[in-house]
């Protein structure tokens, strides 16, 4: 037997290797070789249920996937055995099923299919780079995967022991306490007459439902005690929160910073918060992520909504883009939901969800508005805001005179717009109709319609602060009146005076042009024989029956007019 050989692997290169390498040292006992007491035969005799187990047995995973470290120790052999579909002259190779193993390989992270993949994965969002004046949240950077040598192997497995050990000791001293924390239950509801089940309660009773809390000051001290040392730290080694609290305990300087600086960190810490809770995500990935928890969360709070309170309802949600690769999923509290939509809208949960993905695609492209129709969207929508939040209908706003007229007066103001002078001036924020740029337009029509510019209410302590800001700004000077100077009559008019402009404004009219005088003439002179003609023709009519006429559509020429004209003024002589 050779003890050099040759595999064409799943990418046809040959490597060559030693059969005496150590990598080839297989264990009998593997689940590999279990198809050789049952077949008898390495070749034909391999049985398709045994072929998923030969696959994925350790042995066979490193032979077709041999370590850098053994891969340059491979030479030239004699037998050639292609894993795949070549011919081989090897009998392992020839069953058709060892094609299964082109397909084991299509997931490994040599496969360039999977690298693009994963390249794309970290590429920025569609709805990231849509709306390029949202924040965006920061690309948190991994550190390097570390190969650690065997001293450093044995200090984490002996650190790991140690940290078990030490769990299973608090889990030991938790049952005591427990143990003692019945008993004294027990003596306490014996001595004041009470069931256990109520003191349970009276002690492990506790709200649920918390504010937020604003940052502390040790927080604070935190915040900036990271930013000035992990800052210049690599990934991997940046220090913990208890190593940063014992620096800040050892940092006198710190701990006697003003009171200003405090709240400037605090304000800082919020903003962090607040990039955290709504900023954009950076890549495909933490979109992905994001979207899933948050989903399973929304449905597990229906769920919980309907059990406590017995409220129904549905819920449908899709990604925002054909590029994202979050999945649409539809939710219900109750199946009288799912009748309703069955009923009322005549279709299924799925045909919705369907219909509203099909629009979530497609709005993408549909026709963006024009300059005209998102000034009136964007003022629109500032004013419908402003309505509503001061419950008043006939509310208007007031661009001009914003910090007099509606900050200080109704004590609300617009927050929410990007911190550029094309968007907000020294009175206020720009009114829309003088913006004519429309990317401009488009990008307050998204913070305005999105809801991250709203209007809000007002704390005492920022109304006191616009109060005394208002007090540093010099008012506006009223324009001079172009009659200043110039005495001006009373605007008080007598009887006598408007008739007398009543009298003078009744004008004759006079023709002084002959052609034009000539045309009048002959125009009153026919308007009159037309209504002398007219009213003799009606009184003869009215003395006749009435008559059925044999063709309605013939008119009478205006020969006929004037002989009928002629007739019946004769006959009325006569009479």
């Amino acid at each position: 037997m050779n003890n050099s050989n040759s595999f064409d692997l799943v990418n046809n290169e040959l490597f060559d290797f030693d059969i005496n390498d150590p990598m080839f040292d297989f264990d009998i006992d593997d689940p590999m070789f279990d198809f050789m007491d049952q077949a008898g035969d390495v070749g034909p005799g391999i049985s398709e249920s045994l072929l998923p187990g030969l696959y994925t047995s350790p042995c066979m995973q490193h032979l077709l996937s041999p370590s850098p470290e053994n891969a340059p120790a491979l030479n030239a052999g004699n037998t050639n055995i292609h894993l795949g579909d070549s011919v081989t002259s090897d009998p392992v190779s020839a069953s058709p099923s060892i094609s299964v193993l082109n397909a084991s390989n299509n997931d490994s992270p040599t496969n360039p299919h999977v690298l693009s993949d994963r390249f794309t994965s970290f590429q920025p969002t569609i709805h990231a780079s849509q709306n390029p004046l949202f924040p965006t949240q920061s690309v948190r950077p991994r550190a390097a995967k570390r190969t650690l040598d065997p001293a450093q192997s044995y200090t984490m497995n002996e650190a790991k022991a140690a940290k078990q050990q030490k769990a299973m000791l608090l889990k030991q001293d938790l049952i005591l306490l427990l143990e003692d924390y019945e008993a004294k239950i027990e003596a306490l509801s014996e001595k004041h007459s009470t069931k256990v089940k109520y003191i349970k309660h009276l002690a492990t009773t506790v709200s649920g439902l918390k504010n937020k809390r604003a940052p502390g000051r040790m927080q604070v001290l935190l915040h900036i005690k990271a930013q000035e040392v992990n800052g210049v730290l690599p990934v991997g080694q940046k220090l913990k929160v208890p190593a940063l609290r014992k620096l800040v305990e050892d940092d006198e300087e710190l701990l006697e910073l003003s009171g200003e600086k405090l709240e400037q960190a605090k304000r800082e810490v919020n903003e962090k918060r607040m990039l955290s809770t709504c900023g954009t995500r950076p890549n495909i990935i933490s979109v992905v992520k994001d979207y899933s928890a948050t989903t399973q969360r929304i449905k597990k709070e229906f769920d919980f909504l309907h059990l406590r309170t017995g409220a129904v309802g549905f819920g449908i949600l899709a990604p925002g883009s054909s590029d994202d690769r979050g999945r649409p999923t539809w939710f219900v509290s109750g199946d009288s939901s799912v009748e309703f939509v069955r009923k009322h809208l005549n279709m299924t949960m799925w045909d919705l969800l369907g219909q509203f993905e099909l629009w979530a695609s497609a709005r993408q492209s549909e026709r963006p508005g024009t300059i005209i129709e998102l000034q009136t969207w964007c003022s629109d929508i500032i004013a419908s805001g402003l309505r509503h939040i001061l419950s008043n209908k006939t509310s208007k706003m007031n661009y001009v005179n914003y910090h007099q007229k509606i900050v200080a007066k109704s004590h609300v103001r617009l927050i929410g717009l990007p911190q550029l002078p094309v968007f907000m001036d020294a009175k206020g924020p720009v009114q829309p109709f003088t913006i004519k740029d429309l990317p401009t337009l488009e990008a307050l029509h998204t913070v305005l319609q999105c809801g991250t510019c709203h209007w809000v209410r007002m704390s005492q302590d920022d109304i006191a602060e616009h109060s005394e800001w208002l007090k540093t700004q010099v008012p506006k000077e009223r324009a001079v009146r172009s009659d200043k100077g110039q005495k001006r009559g009373s605007r008080k008019q007598t009887a006598s005076n408007g008739e007398h402009d009543a009298r003078s404004s009744k004008r004759k009219r006079t023709d002084t042009h002959p052609i034009l005088a000539s045309r009048r003439q002959c125009t009153l002179k026919t308007t009159r024989i037309g209504q002398a003609v007219g009213s003799r023709k009606s009184r003869v009519l009215k003395q006749l029956p009435p008559q059925q006429r044999s063709h309605p559509l013939v008119q009478e020429s205006d020969e006929d007019e004037d002989s009928d004209g002629q007739g019946s003024g004769s006959g009325s002589d006569e009479n």
